[in-house]
């Protein structure tokens, strides 16, 4: 009997780290993203995703990536969370927090996926 895989999706998926653990749960990596080149490099290396996306997750066509793929079973994320983290308060221009032009617009694009 052969059981399909439930697919994910992986945004900021850095090296890979939720990817493995997804992996060894059942599930297959259709399409991995980060914008730092060392990652996608290590994902690419490992073989970590049928796809891998290296830039900015907001060029990422999910209109298009839903007309290829199709439906999707799982989005899986680690985006950047320094601009509202508690080190923040240790940082100067703690008070931009989802202003911050670095990452600010990682956790509310991810959640908007």
């Amino acid at each position: 009997m052969d059981i399909k895989k439930p697919r994910v999706i992986s945004l900021f998926s850095g090296a890979g780290g939720l990817d493995i653990g997804f992996e060894q749960a059942g599930f297959r990596t259709i399409y991995a993203s980060d914008v730092w080149q060392i990652a996608c490099d290590t994902l690419k290396q490992n073989n970590m995703a049928d796809e891998i996306f290296c830039g900015d997750v907001r060029k990422i066509d999910f209109v298009a990536f839903k007309e290829k793929y199709g439906e999707i079973d799982c989005l899986i994320g680690g985006p950047p969370c320094p601009p509202y983290s508690q080190t923040r308060h240790y940082l100067v221009g703690k008070a931009d927090g989802f202003d911050d032009e670095h990452a600010g617009f990682a956790v509310p694009e991810y959640l908007g996926h």
